[in-house]
């Protein structure tokens, strides 16, 4: 199957993907690139379509690696990989960060009303702190999320006002 219209762009949407999915992974690696992250999962996307194009320009060739030993093998190797990475259960370390992770997005969804109720402060003394901490915008029924953004802020920055660490 030849697609003509796309050869001029699938292969170097390809080669800009992949090196920039490389680069970025090799950074999440190492743990020095949280902001590549959003960046890297839709390059990746990207990437998986440019791949899928590539194949179908290619198709002719693709298919005489299916008739080598070697091809077959790497093939089938990559395709065990990915299955495995894929569906290999997640360990607790995992599990518990993910946790971790939907908790902090709910706090940080939760209203300061909702907030004071769940750790026993007063609403409008938390609303009192916000704003003697700059967060302007603050008021009981705004989340900590919206108040933070509205005031120029981060959501962690709300967060540490109203969960000081000692």
């Amino acid at each position: 199957m030849k697609l003509s219209n796309t050869r001029t762009w699938s292969t170097p949407m390809v080669i800009g993907a992949g090196l920039f999915v490389a680069s970025s992974g090799t950074l999440m690696f190492w743990g020095l690139a949280k902001p590549l992250e959003e960046a890297h999962t839709w390059i990746g996307l990207a990437f998986a379509t440019g791949i899928f194009l590539h194949v179908l320009n290619h198709w002719r060739s693709f298919k005489n690696y299916f008739t080598k030993p070697l091809g077959r093998a790497v093939i089938a190797a990559l395709l065990v990989a990915t299955l495995v990475v894929i569906f290999w259960p997640a360990d607790e370390e995992t599990t518990a960060r993910a946790d971790r992770g939907a908790v902090y997005a709910a706090v940080q969804n939760a209203s300061v009303s909702q907030l004071s109720d769940l750790i026993g402060q007063d609403s409008e003394s938390m609303v009192s702190l916000l704003v003697d901490q700059g967060f302007a915008q603050a008021a009981a029924d705004k989340s900590l999320a919206d108040i933070a953004s509205e005031s120029g802020k981060t959501g962690d920055a709300a967060l540490a006002v109203i969960f000081p660490s000692n």
